[in-house]
C-alpha cells in the first residue's frame, strides 16, 4: 500500500478540535480565500471586457471605410460588398453638431444613415425603444423619464438594452426626423414629437427636425451624444450633401477585422482610410488587459501567504510528531518516505483549500452575474451591473498555481522531517 499517503491522511485528520487541526484549518482557509479572490476578480475583469466588446460591436460597424470625394461611392460599395468576408454594408455620414431644445442646448454627434442597411450591419433596430413609430404605426408619449433611466424591474438575465415593442420585419420607414440616444433626449428634456434645432459646421443656418424615435444601447457615452437622421434629408448638414462620406462594413468574423482592414487598404489604396473596431478601441482593451494582469499578480500574493501558512503548519506538525517520525525511521522508513508523508500533507491542504475556494468563487460569480446583484452607475461604467465571466483557462491556471505554491511550501518542512534523528528523539522518551 501507499503508506506515505496513508500516514499523511491520518496526520491530517487526527486531533480534530485540537491545535494541529486549527493550524490546518487556517491554512486551508487562507488557500481558499486566495483562490476565491482570484476567481472573482478575474471574472469581473473578463465580464467588463466581454460586455464592453459586445456593446461596442453591437453599436459600431466592425470596419469603417472613409470614401474620398472624388471616388464613385456606388462602385466602391459594390466592390467592398463582393469581398467574401463581407456580410453587409451601410453608407453613412457623421459630424459634430449642436442640438437645441426649448430649454436646453448640448453638443453631440449627428450620423446620417440608410436605416435598412444600418440595421443589417449594426442591428440598429433592436436598440429602438419605440420601433413602431418609425414604421408609422402610431404615436407614443415619451414624457415618462423612467424608460430613459432604466428604472423599474426587468426579468432579463443580461445587460442588453431594451428591444422596444418587437423585432419588426426590418421595414423601417423613417420619417423626416431624428432618433436620439436616451441620455441625450433626457438631457435635452425632449420626447417623441418634440422639435429640435440642429447646428453643424457646414450648415448656413439652423434646421429644425422633429424627434421621431429614441434608442438605448447601454453605452452611456454613445447614448448621451448620438443622434441619427436619414441620409435622404441630410442636405445642409454635411459638405457632401446627401452623398455618404463613409461605409460601415459587417464581416463574418469580427476578430479578423484588422486583417480585413489591411486587405481593403491594399485593394483600394492608401487614400481610403480604413479603421476596425479593434484599432478604434485599442487603448481601452489594452488598459483592461494590463489591469487584469496586474490584479492577477497582486492577488497571487494571497496564495503565497497561504503557502507560508502551510509551511508553518507543517513545521509545527514536524515538531509535535518528532517521536512518531523517530519510530517510523527505526522501523526502516527511508528519508524519502518521510519527505513523501509531509509532501502529501501539503497536497491535501492545498486540495481542500482549492476545492473550497473554487466552490465559493464560482458560486458567488454565478449568483452575482445571474441575479445582477451589484448595480453600477451607467454614466460611469457604461454598464448597469457588475458582470462576472469566469473562463475555464483562468480556473485551470489558478488551480495549477495554487498546487505548485502549496507543494513548494511543503518542501522545506518535509526535508526537516527527514533529518530527524531517531536515536535523539527516542532517547528522551
Amino acid at each position: 500500500m501507499n503508506y506515505p499517503f496513508f500516514i499523511a491522511r491520518r496526520y491530517f485528520r487526527r486531533g480534530r478540535g485540537g491545535y494541529l487541526f486549527l493550524t490546518n484549518l487556517f491554512a486551508i482557509i487562507s488557500v481558499a480565500v486566495g483562490v476565491a479572490s482570484l476567481i472573482l476578480v478575474l471574472g469581473v475583469m473578463n465580464g467588463f471586457d466581454r460586455d464592453l466588446k459586445r456593446k461596442i460591436i453591437g453599436v459600431f460597424p466592425p470596419v469603417e471605410i472613409q470614401i474620398p470625394d472624388a471616388s464613385d461611392f456606388s462602385r466602391i460599395e459594390s466592390r467592398i460588398a463582393s469581398f467574401p468576408e463581407v456580410v453587409a454594408c451601410a453608407p453613412f455620414s457623421q459630424t459634430q453638431a449642436i442640438f437645441r431644445s426649448q430649454s436646453f442646448l448640448t453638443a453631440g454627434i449627428l450620423r446620417a444613415i440608410e436605416p435598412e442597411k444600418e440595421d443589417a450591419v449594426t442591428g440598429f433596430q433592436k436598440f429602438l425603444i419605440f420601433p413602431s413609430l418609425l414604421r408609422g404605426e402610431g404615436k407614443a408619449n415619451f414624457k415618462d423619464p423612467s424608460p430613459l433611466r432604466g428604472e423599474g424591474k426587468s426579468n432579463s438575465k443580461d445587460s442588453s438594452p431594451p428591444r422596444g415593442e418587437g423585432k419588426g420585419e426590418g421595414d423601417i420607414r423613417w420619417g423626416g426626423g431624428l432618433v436620439l440616444g436616451s441620455e441625450l433626449a433626457e438631457n435635452l428634456r425632449v420626447s417623441v414629437g418634440d422639435q429640435l434645432e440642429i447646428i453643424t459646421g457646414f450648415g448656413v443656418k439652423t434646421r429644425t427636425l422633429p424627434v421621431v424615435g429614441i434608442f438605448r444601447t447601454g453605452l452611456y457615452h454613445f447614448d448621451v451624444t448620438m443622434a441619427f437622421v436619414p441620409l435622404s434629408i441630410s442636405e445642409g448638414f454635411f459638405p457632401t450633401g446627401v452623398r455618404p462620406e463613409a461605409l460601415g462594413v459587417k464581416i463574418k468574423d469580427i476578430y479578423t477585422a484588422e486583417l480585413f482592414s489591411q486587405k481593403v487598404t491594399r485593394e483600394l489604396g492608401s487614400s481610403f482610410r480604413v479603421e476596425s473596431w479593434i484599432s478604434k478601441n485599442r487603448i481601452l482593451f489594452s488598459a483592461l488587459a494590463l489591469e487584469k494582469r496586474a490584479m492577477a499578480i497582486i492577488l497571487i500574493l494571497i496564495i503565497f501567504v497561504a503557502g507560508f501558512n502551510i509551511a508553518t503548519c507543517l513545521m509545527i506538525t514536524v515538531w509535535r510528531k518528532s517521536k512518531e517520525i523517530g519510530v517510523l525511521r527505526s522501523m526502516g522508513v527511508s528519508t524519502g518516505g518521510i519527505q513523501a508523508i509531509f509532501l502529501w500533507m501539503g497536497f491535501l491542504t492545498a486540495l481542500w483549500g482549492v476545492a473550497v475556494g473554487l466552490a465559493t468563487g464560482l458560486s458567488l460569480a454565478y449568483i452575482g452575474d445571474h441575479y445582477q446583484l451589484i448595480k453600477l452607475p451607467g454614466y460611469v461604467y457604461d454598464l448597469s451591473y457588475l458582470p462576472i465571466k469566469v473562463k475555464g483557462f483562468d480556473v485551470i491556471w489558478i488551480t495549477v498555481t495554487s498546487f505548485a505554491i502549496a507543494l513548494a511550501a511543503s518542501i522545506f518542512p518535509a526535508r526537516e522531517a527527514a533529518r530527524v534523528a531517531p536515536a535523539v528523539t527516542l532517547r528522551s522518551e
